[in-house]
């Protein structure tokens, strides 16, 4: 379905729709769209209502090339229309990587409106202002080789260590290279400028401030991103952080059994049938 935010349309899938189970919106990363689930929705279904959401700019949801509207502000707000309009409790809100900083920056300023949050490989934002900057410069570097070759920065996107150390590029495209082969790069270059990491306002000082329970997934393999979502664990105050082994940046895909375990366990301990 399409839903409208500031007059740009949204694409929302809800997966299933049975009363007695929790609702599961899950939002994407950067470069991708709600697809790139498509494969857990089944186990998912089990015991939850899965809900995917093409992000601004992502997939089949409208986009703009103004900066201005992947601002966190906007952003948030655009969010909190929908799910406003789909009334869907209980609610777990689940963010990967860019989805991640977007789904914390939501659950911060709306806690009511969420029961829990999952949050895979992301971060709060940047708080050192000359981190801020340096982040800012490869943010506009990114846009600009976006803009400029959108195959080439494909390819080195893929080669990065995030992705590249437990996935390879293959020999036929994945379902991930066929989603991001098919996005708009004005539109990327355009969210690059507006809710990359060196653009989003950080929320790390707000952490403290998030009394719903928080369940953080990191990949073993992804060093970085298993420090700073330690980070989160010691700021938030009812939060759990699971380090899943076998797993890059993509947890979701390097160990889909291992990560839907994680996020039953997690939904059936804090949320009675």
């Amino acid at each position: 379905m399409k839903l409208y935010c500031q007059n740009i349309p949204w694409h929302v899938s809800i997966h299933q729709n049975q009363q007695e189970l929790p609702w599961l919106v899950i939002l994407h990363g950067f470069m991708g769209n709600g697809e790139v689930f498509q494969p857990l929705i089944g186990p998912l279904s089990e015991f939850c209502n899965p809900v995917t959401v093409d992000l601004l700019g992502h997939g089949r949801s409208g986009g703009s090339t103004d900066p201005a509207h992947y601002q966190a502000e906007r952003q948030i707000e655009g969010l909190n229309s929908i799910l406003d309009r789909l009334q869907l409790r209980p609610l777990i809100l689940h963010g990967y990587s860019m989805g991640g900083r977007l789904a914390l920056q939501y659950a911060i300023r709306y806690p009511e409106r969420i029961d829990l949050l999952i949050l895979e490989s992301t971060h709060a934002g940047i708080s050192d202002p000359e981190a801020r900057e340096e982040r800012r410069a490869l943010d506009e570097e990114r846009a600009h080789a976006i803009q400029n070759n959108f195959d080439e920065f494909l390819a080195a996107w893929q080669r990065m260590p995030l992705f590249f150390e437990t996935h390879p590029p293959a020999k036929h495209p994945t379902l991930y290279e066929k989603v991001m082969r098919n996005q708009n790069p004005d539109f990327l270059a355009a969210s690059l400028r507006g809710f990359g990491s060196g653009f989003m306002p950080s929320v790390f000082n707000k952490l403290k401030n998030l009394k719903k329970p928080v369940c953080l997934l990191a990949g073993e393999e992804d060093e970085k991103y298993c420090s700073k979502m330690d980070s989160l664990h010691q700021k938030l105050p009812d939060s759990e952080f699971n380090i899943l082994s076998g797993a890059g940046h993509r947890v979701h895909m390097d160990q889909p059994e291992k990560f839907i375990h994680q996020i039953k366990m997690f939904t059936t301990k804090k949320i009675e049938p």
